[in-house]
């Protein structure tokens, strides 16, 4: 995974080297794996990459610098625990291989979704946070969300400076505790849990999710239903500190 994330808290990329290129014997000879980005603006950006191998699973972090005539605007630092979205046709795949200015998909349409964050009211760096989304459609939850790339969801959170990044899954209640039991979590055996993994679930969504300081941080979770990508925001006030 190569997942972008830009100073505006707005930008947003999920992007992998198999949207572009077949993986070669040369790529994993070498290590190299290339992915492509057109950078919408000029601004700071976060690039963390994701890989897996026998060994465990490996995650680095970096931040660059876009140069350019137009800039990333500055962050708006909305706390809204409701969010109203529209989501990205699969058949439209060049949507998700660009860069998504997120808040472009808050569109109340016949056909939008409702996601609404359930978190504790004070939420404490360096101890672990149980989030909650819930999915609705029509008025109704949304019990049939189908898995997405081998994950229930996928969630990228960072901090608002870009300093700290995460890549984790959640998934439903009963997922979430045999993933627990298993000793999985954000470090889980990929094969074993792709083998765990519901065909249907929904409407909660659960996020097990340890934030590092007293800071606030942008979380974008990824979600599949009947042939659509839902992209959701929110921003995470961590305000407390554990004892």
């Amino acid at each position: 995974h190569a997942v972008i994330i830009g100073e505006d808290l707005d930008t947003f990329g999920h992007v992998h080297t198999e949207d572009f290129f077949d993986i070669t014997k040369d790529m994993e000879k070498k290590g190299t794996y290339p992915v492509l980005f057109n950078f919408p603006k000029a601004g700071k950006y976060l690039v963390a990459l994701d890989t897996a191998n026998p060994a465990g699973e490996f995650s680095k972090a970096f931040s660059i610098s876009v140069q350019g005539k137009s800039f990333l605007a500055p962050p708006s630092f909305d706390f809204s625990t409701k969010k109203i979205v529209v989501g990205i046709p699969e058949e439209k795949p060049h949507m998700l291989k660009n860069a998504v200015q997120v808040s472009t998909l808050e569109q109340n349409t016949p056909e939008s979704y409702e996601v609404t964050l359930s978190a504790p009211q004070t939420i404490m760096a360096k101890k672990e946070a149980l989030l909650e989304f819930y999915f609705s459609q029509h008025g109704k939850g949304v019990t049939n969300l189908e898995p997405y790339l081998d994950a229930p969801m996928h969630f990228a959170a960072a901090s608002s400076d870009l300093t700290f990044f995460t890549h984790t899954h959640g998934g439903p209640p009963e997922w979430m505790q045999h993933v627990e039991e298993q000793d999985h979590m954000a470090h889980a055996d990929q094969e074993h849990a792709k083998e765990d993994l519901p065909s249907s679930f929904g409407p909660i969504i659960q996020l097990a999710i340890t934030f590092p300081q007293q800071v606030v941080y942008t979380i974008f979770g990824q979600a599949r239903h009947e042939g659509k990508i839902l992209i959701v925001p929110f921003l995470i006030n961590v305000t407390g500190v554990k004892p």
